[in-house]
């Protein structure tokens, strides 16, 4: 039987599990946010709170929109909710590993 050379990662991605396929992403908001001195404020309410905001300007593209409508938007109108959707999965993301 041989021993397993595995390390366990270090640093700010060390409460993050190995197999956690949205590590990378989340190592990547926590130096985005350290670097601009924002990891004070990604409290679980703030992070909350921001992604609400993020869902609601997502929806508001639909608003007023028949389902025909919102099934067929513009190219420039789908970059827009695209957008939008990458916030929230952003900050959802952030919020998902917030005090691990």
């Amino acid at each position: 039987m041989s021993e397993s050379t595995e390390t366990t990662p270090s640093g700010p991605a060390a409460d993050i599990l190995p197999a956690d396929p949205l590590a990378p992403l989340i190592q990547a908001l926590r130096v985005f946010a350290s670097a601009r001195d924002w990891e004070q404020f990604h409290t679980p309410k703030n992070l909350a709170s921001a992604l609400s905001v993020e869902a609601a300007e997502l929806l508001e593209h639909f608003q007023w929109l028949t389902e025909a409508q919102s099934q067929s938007l513009s190219v420039d109108k789908r970059e827009q909710v695209a957008a939008e959707a990458a916030d929230v999965f952003l900050y959802l993301a952030a919020a998902r590993h917030i005090g691990h």
